[in-house]
């Protein structure tokens, strides 16, 4: 799962602009537990990470486990890898509920 001071410093500048307009410790929790959520929907494939993290890729209702590799997008099937065609969307992979790990 992430630590607190990963999420902090990836939401630094949203929570230091949004404290700006409320002293409400809730609004600011809300806030936090909102961006939560956010990272778990289906966003647009240019926002992606592109260091090697393997991520939940999407096409034409096709979802798939890959990773970017060299400038493509990389899936890997009965030990092969596999260039990805062009996937359209992305989301961080769910937490393992045994390691709370991705």
């Amino acid at each position: 799962m992430i630590t607190f001071n990963d999420w902090y410093a990836t939401n630094e500048l949203k929570i230091q602009s949004m404290a700006r307009f409320t002293t409400n410790p809730y609004k600011l929790m809300e806030f936090a537990w909102d961006e939560r959520d956010n990272q778990n929907q289906w966003q647009s494939i240019e926002t992606a990470p592109r260091d090697g993290t393997h991520i939940l890729l999407y096409k034409s209702g096709i979802q798939f486990v890959g990773y970017w590799e060299n400038g493509y997008w990389v899936i890997n099937i009965a030990r092969l890898s596999v260039v990805a065609s062009f996937p359209t969307h992305w989301k961080p992979l769910p937490y393992d509920p045994e390691t709370d790990e991705p």
